[in-house]
């Protein structure tokens, strides 16, 4: 599994749609094993949210996101976590042992609640 978190520098970008690039953590057995940075492609959400999956990844930590572009990213089966700010490795080590806070899962039924927060 990869943990993709939109990137300025080696901080979560405070919009997703201006993000320079995306750390990508590779997980084994809860254990960060690997990162490699992929600058962000210039292509357009459905054919992001399509390599991301084919890549591995099945979470996304952003900061702002629109509820359309997380919709994407839900229908390819990754998890999306927005509000997220903060250094990207600890974000992808806060999520991996759920001590994760102040944050919105978007992928779950009940998205409806709270999502205003992030448009």
């Amino acid at each position: 599994m990869r943990i993709a978190i939109a990137c300025e520098g080696l901080r979560v970008a405070p919009r997703y749609e201006y993000c320079e690039s995306y750390m990508c953590y590779t997980v084994d057995h809860g254990v960060i094993v690997d990162c490699q940075n992929m600058p962000s492609p210039g292509v357009n959400y459905h054919e992001l949210a399509s390599t991301l999956h084919e890549i591995g990844v099945r979470v996304l930590i952003v900061g702002k996101i629109d509820e359309s572009v997380a919709d994407l990213y839900c229908d390819n089966d990754i998890e999306v976590i927005a509000g997220a700010h903060g250094d990207a490795r600890h974000l992808a080590e806060q999520y991996l042992t759920d001590k994760l806070t102040g944050v919105d899962e978007l992928c779950s039924d009940d998205d409806e609640e709270g999502f205003d927060d992030f448009e």
